[in-house]
């Protein structure tokens, strides 16, 4: 049982936390130097919605991704005047799709017209709504995905 931390494997718990935040820390390390030097960037990671708050996640991912968060937060504050936007996209639970449903909701067609939760077309669109000229001055959100009602 992963909400039991007592019950939670030390090199689990380690393996989590190394792929949520390690990896997003060694991303951001190297892309940051020429964003920097070019005075121009777009960080955005995709997360989960309601990493926060836990929301029934095993302990070890809902820390994690609470982690990344923090850490696109906090690189925020320090990168704007650099022209770096850091931003991260929580979509909910995003069942897979078919390969011939993936090009329907591309195309805003078939299942995306009947969904009641966020597709991963909805995070595309997301981060490219996030890296356009648009959101120049959006930097340090969570956007949060939801679902119908939610």
């Amino acid at each position: 049982d992963l909400q039991d931390v007592t019950a939670i494997d030390p090199a689990h718990w380690r393996s989590v936390l190394q792929a949520e935040v390690d990896g997003l820390f060694h991303c951001v390390k190297h892309a940051l130097p020429p964003m920097r030097e070019g005075h121009f960037g777009r960080i955005v990671a995709v997360g989960i919605r309601g990493a926060s708050a836990q929301n029934g996640l095993p302990l070890d991912f809902g820390l994690g991704k609470s982690a990344r968060n923090d850490l696109i937060r906090a690189l925020a504050s320090r990168e704007m005047a650099n022209g770096i936007t850091c931003n991260v996209v929580a979509p909910s639970h995003t069942p897979r799709l078919t390969m011939k449903q993936a090009v329907e909701a591309a195309k805003h067609a078939g299942i995306w017209k009947r969904r009641t939760h966020s597709l991963s077309q909805d995070t595309a669109e997301a981060v490219r709504f996030l890296c356009s000229p648009e959101a120049a001055f959006v930097t340090g959100s969570i956007i949060e995905l939801g679902e119908s009602g939610v």
